[in-house]
């Protein structure tokens, strides 16, 4: 069970002068490997919420484990984006009895979008009330998504509407992207 060179010695004849003698090296398994990632609701970033490593050739009972960092390519909402799969670590108390030829692969997982009811995403004004003077009321619109400040014109519009007379305007706050 053990990687190396192990020498046989072996003798045998009739008038015991005939031997034979021979090595046998073990070198270690090569084992082939894939990996999947678990597609993910938006959240800004590259990490994967859940990667695996899938090895196929240990041998049952063998102590070997296997890590990796996996990342997506980039951060925007997509199917079948490109997973980078990098750091591939063999690990355990058998793991000198195995090899890998990859150090990085591939797979896809999807980033979907949030969904704009979600609870993690937030609204407010800066003022509710405002008294008339003649001109449009535009009060600041902070949107925050899981406490994160959001870019207006980048992750939002704002519209405001009915905004200069005296009565209840309308402030309509309409998210893009991802």
């Amino acid at each position: 069970k053990k990687l190396g060179t192990a020498t046989i010695t072996a003798t045998a004849s009739v008038d015991n002068t005939v031997s034979a003698t021979c090595e046998v090296t073990v070198t270690p398994k090569t084992l082939e490997i894939s990996a999947s990632a678990d597609d993910k609701v938006y959240d800004g970033t590259t990490n994967v919420v859940n990667g695996q490593i899938l090895p196929n050739g240990i041998i049952n009972g063998e102590d070997v484990s296997i890590t990796a960092d996996f990342a997506y390519e980039d951060a925007n909402v997509g199917t079948d984006k490109k997973v980078n799969v990098t750091n591939i670590i063999l690990s355990g108390a058998d793991a000198n009895n195995y090899k890998i030829n990859e150090t990085t692969l591939q797979t896809t997982a999807s980033i979907l979008a949030k969904n704009a009811d979600n609870q993690d995403i937030q609204a407010s004004l800066e003022s509710t009330q405002v008294t008339y003077n003649g001109k449009e009321q535009n009060p600041t619109v902070t949107i925050t998504d899981n406490g994160t400040s959001l870019v207006e014109g980048t992750d939002y519009d704002v519209q405001y509407t009915d905004n200069k007379n005296a009565g209840t305007a309308t402030v309509t706050v309409t998210l893009k992207g991802n």
